[in-house]
């Protein structure tokens, strides 16, 4: 469903339930602008290939938590928008890439840059304070997970795993809202 429905009730899942259902999360890093987006499963996107203004596309549709360019430049299966646009656009360093001025997402019958759906606040993502706490719980224990087998994870693998982990152990949450609560007294004791 990729109308604003659609959007929405992508945003109430929880990141399990989310990434179960084949959607696309694109996190917003940190000090960036904007919001984070869950973008529902079978949505379509467009890449512009050349500057912000182009008008030449690779199409391309988010499938099972991946954003899938069948065909043409970049085809291809990519764990983030950023290493799908980095693909469809190989002349320029992926490190200058801003992939939200050059990926367009459809919601219901309209076209719509990312970098304006971050700054939405009917369509982006913003988890909780407890549930940032909790993911960077279950991130550092995936990690340690995997260092202990000798192993090897990409960064969305990584988060995957976290997700799953979240949903499985409640422990994360619990610890992650301490967490909250304790940034929350000293943000509090410390004001000026």
């Amino acid at each position: 469903m990729t109308d604003i429905n659609g959007w929405n009730a992508s945003r109430a899942m929880t990141r399990a339930e989310f990434r179960a259902s084949g959607g696309c999360v694109w996190s917003v890093q940190p000090n960036s602008p904007g919001m984070s987006l869950r973008i529902p499963a079978d949505t379509p996107f467009k890449i512009r290939l050349e500057g912000p203004e182009s008008r030449k596309y690779v199409e391309g549709v988010c499938k099972q938590g991946k954003f899938v360019i069948p065909s043409g430049q970049g085809a291809g299966s990519y764990g983030s928008a950023n290493e799908g646009v980095s693909a469809a656009r190989p002349q320029i360093d992926s490190k200058s890439n801003n992939a939200y001025l050059y990926i367009e997402f459809k919601v219901g019958l309209t076209w719509f840059l990312a970098n304006d759906l971050r700054n939405r606040g009917d369509i982006a993502w913003v988890p909780t304070r407890v549930e940032e706490e909790a993911m960077k719980l279950a991130r550092h224990a995936v990690r340690d997970d995997a260092k202990k087998k000798n192993k090897e994870l990409t960064a969305d693998e990584i988060e995957v795993k976290a997700e799953e982990a979240l949903d499985r152990y409640p422990g994360f949450l619990e610890r992650g809202k301490k967490i909250a609560e304790i940034h929350g007294s000293l943000a509090s004791e410390l004001a000026f």
